[in-house]
């Protein structure tokens, strides 16, 4: 390299930053303590960028010298093992059959699996989404608390982990461990040297293993660094709450091995990894070390698991399986994590899962739910909405008192209980009594559950703490008789094409749509990267001052209002552009989804049911005139009180009939049924003189 003269002065600070054990993640005020004056953080060439390219590059650089030095001698040493046959699959012919599939499927294999599709979905849903990342922040009390309470217990467990996240903090905000140890440090420095706590999902999905960023980050031009550079700084808030989650997971299992080392999770550790605790012991580090450390390294795997290719299972993998399943491999980590562990971590990740999201936070709750609407509607002919039925029996049976929302959602619905803490904490200064966990709305007019002390915003996050869907696809919905089977057919291969190539299908949609107008922003915020498209929501919530539902700016109706002097409304406004949904939005998406979903199913029955009538009656068939008729009084019994306006009656039944005759007149006379399209229709026959057209007496 060619240096400038301010960066070969600079080369003695960064030695001295290096020996007080500073790094490049501190604050600003922090690194300035060790720099002579002149020669700040902001001196070009200060960075660890070119060692940590070097490294990586060089990295990819050895395991390709590695496959083309030792093929041959793996692809023996599996011959001499023997490709097993079905009929001898004993344990040697198992691993015999693993060794060749890993061989062909992940060392000799070269194609890749379309990184650069991984690399700008990632930047696509994730890059520069605060939520994003706090989302990934869940993953410590949602599955790493559970695991260690199960292990280790869940007061240790719960005692550890608050420790090891304070010293964690304290080390990013003072860049130092006050308390760390010399073996802590040591242990620390194996996890990050064997990839446990590097190893992580963001720079595997932002395809940073492709081995150029060496070229492109040093040796590009303007334009290519800083293209790197912003790749980098989109992953940074995901990349912090992977290493934070994993930093705080290892540091507490270390500890905790420690304290209690006849755990039985530490004997199941070793026999994972029976090879690396005997090269550990080898190397100097005694028993109890060698047993806490590679307890760590387990339950670092076990909880927040590993991304690698080989990691994947064979139908996650490949360039095509890989890029739609692209975000699932932590939903199948997890199943399998909760599958392997079903009699001690699984109870405690369902109760902290219902306390947190509700019943709607239980994993395959919403497939579940799906799926008995579906069953419900196609076999039986009701309308059964297992939310729904929850709603009417929480307030039946609590006479009104317990909000439906927090049995069916959780404290995640409350932004975590938070907003009503801080409003509490609020009170002691005020004295205004807190808002409490009431939803933030308006009854006759009045406003309910806003802050009353501290004007933090209520942040639905549910659905974002949630696994949602298992299934690719949504069989229930499949299932739901529907009057425009297209559109279920469409939406259902949107969500089975995966992240990637669902993008596509909003392009699409964006460039097609007929509701909104090109400079309506609107109508390109599904169509675009969600961090413009949350900034966008954000915007349009400022200056419109409301959230509208379809139509452009002045004829769309309004969901929700937002009044920028209101300080709390103002935060949800901000909120929004960070990729939060207010929870005042989502509870009146939920109100007006389900209206349309009640009203839909009855108006399809209906339909159905006089259609039927006009077929049976055209046949003049006596016996299907009386199934249907049957039908019909069935149909208007069962419907629930508030769907009374749905009765067909004596009247209605004859109005349809007549109305379809007509239209079936007119269609096989070739007569338009409404008066202003006969023009049409006159002139588009003088093209097809051709066609033949059957005129009949109206009956």
């Amino acid at each position: 390299m060619s240096l400038t003269p301010d960066q070969l002065n600079a080369i003695d600070m960064l030695q001295l930053a290096d020996k007080t054990g500073l790094t490049p993640v501190l604050s600003a005020k922090y690194q300035k303590r060790f720099f002579v004056p002149g020669y700040s953080v902001l001196v070009p060439g200060y960075s660890m960028d070119l060692k940590r390219s070097f490294a990586k590059y060089f990295f990819h650089g050895a395991k390709f010298y590695s496959k083309t030095k030792f093929a041959d001698t793996l692809k023996d040493l599996v011959r001499q093992a023997g490709v097993p046959q079905k009929a001898n699959w004993n344990i040697e012919s198992r691993i015999a059959q693993f060794m060749n599939d890993h061989l062909t499927n992940t060392i000799l294999d070269a194609k890749g699996d379309f990184g650069i599709f991984k690399g700008a979905i990632f930047l696509w849903a994730m890059g520069y989404v605060p939520a994003a990342a706090t989302q990934n922040l869940s993953q410590t009390p949602m599955i790493t608390l559970p695991y260690l309470g199960a292990k280790f217990g869940d007061v240790s467990a719960s005692r550890e982990l608050v420790k090891a996240m304070v010293q964690l903090s304290s080390y990013y905000r003072r860049g130092t461990y006050d308390t760390m140890s010399a073996f802590e440090a040591k242990a620390l420095g194996y996890g990050i040297k064997t990839g446990r706590i590097s190893e992580t999902q963001a720079p595997e999905l932002a395809g940073m293993s492709q081995g150029a960023n060496l070229l492109e980050g040093i040796g590009g031009n303007k334009v290519q660094n800083a293209w790197v550079m912003f790749q980098e700084k989109a992953a940074w808030m995901f990349e912090m709450a992977e290493q934070f989650n994993r930093r705080v997971a290892y540091r507490a299992a270390l500890n905790l091995a420690l304290q209690k080392p006849k755990a039985k999770i530490i004997s199941e550790a070793i026999s994972f990894n029976s090879a690396e605790f005997e090269q550990l012991k080898a190397e100097g580090w005694s028993e109890a070390e060698a047993r806490a450390v590679i307890t760590a390294n387990h339950v670092v795997e076990q909880t927040q698991y590993t991304y690698a290719r080989w990691a994947r299972p064979r139908f996650m993998r490949g360039s095509l399986a890989g890029t739609l399943f692209v975000f699932k491999k932590y939903m199948q980590s997890t199943l399998f994590m909760l599958a392997h562990n079903r009699t001690d971590v699984l109870p405690r990740y369902l109760l902290i899962a219902a306390l947190v999201g509700g019943m709607g936070g239980l994993p395959g709750m919403d497939d579940l739910k799906s799926l008995l609407k579906g069953v419900a509607s196609k076999l039986f002919g009701k309308d059964f909405d297992l939310e729904r039925e929850a709603r009417k029996y929480i307030l039946q049976f609590s006479n009104g008192q317990v909000d439906p929302d927090l049995v069916l959602h959780g404290f995640a619905r409350r932004g975590m209980g938070i907003p009503a803490l801080l409003d509490l904490a609020g009170s002691f200064a005020t004295g205004t009594p807190g808002r409490g966990l009431d939803a933030p709305r308006h009854i006759g007019g009045v406003p309910r559950g806003f802050a009353n002390n501290i004007p933090f915003p209520v942040l639905d996050r549910s659905r974002a703490l949630g696994m949602g869907q298992l299934s690719p696809v949504d069989i229930g919905a499949m299932m739901t008789p529907t009057q425009d089977l297209n559109k279920t057919i469409s939406d259902q291969t949107q969500k089975a094409s995966g992240a990637v190539f669902s993008v596509g299908f909003n392009i699409y949609k964006a460039i097609m749509d007929q509701h909104n107008e090109w400079s309506d922003w609107k109508r390109w915020e599904r169509a675009v990267p969600r961090m413009i498209g949350d900034v966008s929501k954000s915007w349009r919530a400022y200056s419109e001052g409301r959230e509208r539902s379809k139509g452009g700016p002045a004829g769309g109706s309004t969901i929700v209002n937002y009044d920028p002097n209101d300080t709390e409304q103002m935060m949800e406004i901000l909120a929004m552009s960070a990729g939060y949904q207010p929870l005042r939005v989502q509870a009146r998406w939920d109100n007006i989804l389900a209206k349309v979903e009640v009203e839909k199913f009855y108006d399809l029955q209906r339909d159905t049911l006089l259609e039927q009538l006009y077929e049976a009656r055209s046949g003049h068939r006596k016996e299907e005139i009386d199934d249907v008729v049957k039908s019909i009084r069935q149909f208007n019994e069962q419907l629930p009180e508030e769907a009374r306006g749905k009765k067909i009656t004596s009247d209605t039944a004859t109005k349809s009939i007549q109305t379809r005759e007509r239209a079936k007149v007119s269609r096989e006379a070739g007569v338009p049924t409404q008066k202003a399209n006969v023009p049409i229709s006159r002139a588009i026959d003088k093209l097809y003189p051709e066609s033949t057209v059957d005129v009949r007496k109206v009956r």
